[in-house]
């Protein structure tokens, strides 16, 4: 019970410290993320487009954990978009130094949740696969998280 309760307020700690995008990476990107260390990614699929806020993640805090969580909007819900169980949000490369140990769908695979250790300088390409209500992929988007 004492480890479990360790755990706990670790995370809890954990999602107090923030992220935040840089924007010498890509000039375009107009959104921060603003809450203490959980990353929120709206995903908004429209005619089976994909797209996030800004197009490239980048997400720096570097030696500190970030929670990644990606979620479908309610508009996208509406029209019964749902990640792709196998690979709703995925790393386009293996991942030896395990700076991303978990991944997984949450919410009846209307979110995807990663925590990114962030402890390996490098870019990371990952793509978000998204199905329609008839299990149809929709064509990925694929984004980057610069780690630094």
């Amino acid at each position: 019970m004492r480890f479990r309760s360790v755990v706990c307020a670790g995370v809890a700690s954990a999602a107090m410290m923030g992220c935040m995008t840089v924007t010498k990476f890509d000039p375009k990107a107009s959104t921060s993320c603003t809450d203490r260390n959980v990353c929120a990614v709206p995903v908004t699929v429209a005619n089976c487009a994909i797209s996030i806020p800004p197009d490239k993640a980048s997400l720096v805090m570097s030696g500190k954990p970030i929670v990644i969580l990606w979620y479908l909007t309610p508009a996208s819900i509406l029209q019964k978009y749902t990640f792709n169980t196998a690979n709703g949000v995925a790393l386009k490369v293996d991942d030896p130094a395990a700076q991303f140990p978990t991944q997984e769908a949450v919410f009846n695979d209307h979110a995807y949740l990663w925590v990114n250790r962030n402890t390996n300088f490098k870019v990371y390409d990952y793509s978000i696969n998204v199905v329609d209500s008839g299990g149809r992929a929709c064509p990925p988007l694929d984004p980057k998280i610069y780690n630094q």
